[in-house]
């Protein structure tokens, strides 16, 4: 697609200035004997504190970042309304998204599930919702058709190119698409997609005023190519395109196919181009091709103008993975994929080893690389539905059969994670009103149960998911749908020696505070909560829990964020009819994690914990829902925390298999903080859980993925690749740091850019 769009204008230095501005106020007054309090002088009630958190994840949905089901569940458990204009981003609502999102979760979804599952109900395709992004949809729908005869697609296939036929069809007649082959809008490539479609188009809906669509884009293709020379090369491409669609046998299609050779510009020794930028050359290349006049052009030539915008590709490892092709930006999905149906009419395209093989390679690489595991979408920034549609008719252009790129065992096939679905299902349980969706995300979780073998009576044999579903399922009244005595097993079998719930590694067991409060709850939704194994189990994990219980009342991990651990502590207990502000949870200072939650959790800005991130402010929220009671939300002693002594950075942290943990984002560090102002400091603002050595600071563990070998976790700073442990690498305010799982010691990791993208 070209398009140039606006980039959104960062506001740092504004917010810099007021900072630096409070901590003069806070320097005068302190001459004063008074201190100016940066977060709140006096004390806060719970709801003004529930009001601070539903206001810090509304501003951060407002500025572009993504709320999932868990968030969404919350805000409605706080009484939000997410289909209010207050909730709305992107022309539609939070409640949409989250249905949208549902919609598209499954065990089997291909390029061709995702193109059909986000086409409108006016048959037009994807958030732009017109003639330009229906038209590669349509075409890449009626070029597979015949591919998914016997397939379970097939009539969903069927169904969506009578929607966009008809979309097309009323617009024609109504009016408000007019032809024009050099257009924008209803333009060559809308009738290429018709006439792929099986369209009849010189007759029936098609005439307008006794004469046909056919007619009006056969004449203007002749008019064309009665005078060749007065139109460019682009021009006469999209004539030559829609010539040979409609009319295959016309002889004014080798006039056009010479027109545009002729006009080639050699400018540039050892390249050949067509237009005035890599959209253009694209679109010439790829007409010549359908019309088999490739031969005619210096390929080697055309290939090496190219391959100038061609762009290599890290994933977030930092392996080169692939390449891309990028005019506005470096790197864009529906480009390279429009590249590669061009190449795949070059000589070439099959032949292994040759410079057009790999570049189709390389681009294919790169595609599945940004695949999304929930969708199978491929991503782009204003329309992944275009994109993925241009990366099907790629697939097909090469001569990729159904199997290949749609089939059980195509790697294109993805299965949406258990954790999504599951995150999406507790939204979705909180909505009466949309009984058929959660119905089918449930009825889709049961059916991954396992029924044997490891992991029997889990869904994926995991505790950092599994928990999540069946606590979903307990909250949609769904847990009779599965084998509740294998989960009562399995979630049993799961409990570690000390009480917790975690995983175990090789032979290294590593404890989960947020799986082991998750774990507690799941219980209690299914039957025989009674047993007395049952009870033990709950029991010894609630004795784990209280052995983490911190001076200042609050129950977390050192290692985690204490707004997520402290409030999941609440949410449990609240579960089990307990009383988290009983004496039996108090410290010895007769504290307990109420007043942790009232008094040292929130921040200044109105975000909670270390991470200040969306999901602690929910996590925060859903325990502020079930206490009572007012605080002094400032730092753990009350006092202010200097803003000299806390700072942003921004991290990311890239897992095994490509899979992205956090970010990247910002988060703060502190001088007082957990590991200080450093790379681990910055790591254990995320909120992930992790294990780092308190002798070293020697990270062994994030989120599960253990170091094994020579494979493990390493870190850089602003691009240098770490010599010391993460405790000791400082950090500044505006670093950007990067932890990944690496499986090569001389590997210098993901580019900060790669992962953006």
């Amino acid at each position: 697609m070209c398009y140039s769009y606006p980039k959104k204008i960062k506001i740092f230095n504004l917010l810099t200035a007021l900072l630096v501005i409070l901590s003069l106020l806070y320097s005068m007054t302190a001459g004063l004997g008074a201190y100016l309090q940066p977060c709140y002088a006096d004390t806060v009630s719970v709801a003004g504190m529930a009001t601070k958190a539903v206001e810090f994840i509304n501003t951060k949905y407002q500025s572009g970042e993504s709320i999932d089901g868990y968030a969404a569940y919350v805000l409605d458990l706080a009484g939000e309304d997410l289909m209010a204009v207050k909730w709305t981003a992107g022309g539609k609502t939070l409640k949409n998204k989250i249905e949208s999102l549902a919609d598209l979760l499954g065990d089997s979804n291909s390029l061709i599930t995702y193109i059909t599952s986000t086409q409108n109900a006016d048959g037009s395709f994807g958030p732009l919702a017109n003639e330009y992004g229906t038209k590669a949809p349509l075409l890449a729908l009626a070029t597979t058709r015949a591919d998914t005869v016997g397939a379970s697609v097939y009539d969903q296939v069927n169904n969506s190119i009578t929607l966009a036929v008809s979309y097309f069809k009323n617009g024609y007649q109504s009016g408000s698409m007019s032809y024009v082959a050099t257009g924008w809008n209803f333009d060559y490539r809308c009738v290429e997609a018709l006439a792929a479609a099986g369209e009849d188009l010189a007759s029936g809906g098609w005439t307008k005023g006794s004469v046909s669509l056919k007619d009006r884009a056969v004449a203007s293709a002749d008019t064309v190519a009665a005078n060749p020379a007065a139109q460019n090369a682009v021009s006469l491409a999209k004539e030559l395109t829609v010539l040979r669609a409609v009319y295959p046998a016309s002889p004014n299609i080798n006039i056009l196919a010479d027109a545009i050779i002729a006009q080639k510009d050699t400018s540039v020794p050892g390249q050949i181009r067509f237009g005035g930028n890599i959209y253009d050359d694209v679109l010439v290349l790829t007409a010549l091709g359908k019309a088999g006049r490739l031969g005619d052009v210096d390929q080697g030539k055309a290939l090496a103008y190219l391959n100038t915008l061609k762009t290599v590709h890290n994933n977030s490892w930092g392996v080169a993975t692939g390449a891309a092709w990028g005019g506005f930006n470096p790197a864009e999905s529906d480009l390279t994929a429009q590249v590669i149906s061009a190449l795949s009419y070059f000589a070439d395209a099959n032949n292994h080893g040759t410079g057009v093989y790999n570049s189709i390679q390389d681009g294919l690489t790169y595609l599945a690389d940004i695949q999304d595991p929930d969708t199978a979408a491929i991503t782009a920034q204003w329309d992944s539905t275009f994109a993925t549609a241009e990366t099907l008719i790629a697939l097909k252009s090469l001569g990729k059969t159904y199997d290949e790129y749609a089939g059980a065992a195509s790697s294109w096939l993805k299965v949406s994670r258990t954790k999504t679905i599951a995150q999406c299902l507790l939204a979705l349980s909180k909505w009466n009103d949309d009984t058929t969706r959660r119905d089918r995300l449930a009825n889709l979780l049961a059916g991954r149960q396992k029924h044997a073998g490891p992991g029997q009576g889990s869904f994926e044999n995991s505790v950092y998911s599994d928990m999540w579903a069946f606590i979903a399922l307990g909250e949609a009244g769904r847990t009779g749908g599965i084998d509740s005595a294998a989960a009562k097993n399995y979630i049993l079998s799961k409990q570690g020696a000390d009480g917790s719930w975690g995983e175990t590694f090789g032979s290294d067991y590593y404890a989960d505070f947020l799986s082991t409060t998750q774990a507690i709850r799941a219980l209690t939704y299914l039957p025989d909560l009674s047993d007395q194994p049952v009870q033990t189990a709950i029991d010894n994990g609630l004795a784990y829990l209280k052995g983490l219980q911190q001076a200042d009342g609050g129950i977390y991990s050192t290692w985690d964020d204490p707004a997520v651990d402290n409030s999941e502590l609440i949410v449990t207990l609240h579960r089990l009819g307990k009383n988290p502000s009983a004496n039996e949870w108090k410290n010895t200072g007769g504290l307990t994690s109420v007043d942790c939650l009232l008094n040292n959790i929130m921040n200044a800005d109105g975000s909670f914990g270390t991470a200040k991130n969306v999901f602690g402010a929910a996590e925060a929220l859903s325990a502020l829902l079930m206490v009572t009671g007012q605080g002094n939300p400032c730092t753990g002693d009350n006092q202010p925390n200097p803003n000299q002594d806390e700072y942003s950075v921004s991290i990311a942290v890239a897992g095994m298999k490509g899979t992205l943990l956090f970010g990247p984002g910002s988060v703060a560090v502190s001088a007082d903080g957990q590991w200080g102002k450093t790379a681990l400091g910055a790591l254990h603002a995320t909120g992930l859980s992790y294990y780092a050595d308190p002798s070293n600071g020697f990270v062994k563990n994030i989120e599960g993925q253990v170091n094994s070998g020579m494979n493990g976790w390493m870190f850089k700073v602003n691009g240098a690749v770490a010599a010391v442990s993460g405790k000791d690498q400082p950090v500044s305010a505006g670093d950007r740091i990067i932890w990944w799982y690496s499986d090569d010691i001389n590997s210098s990791g993901p580019d900060w850019n790669s992962l953006l993208n």
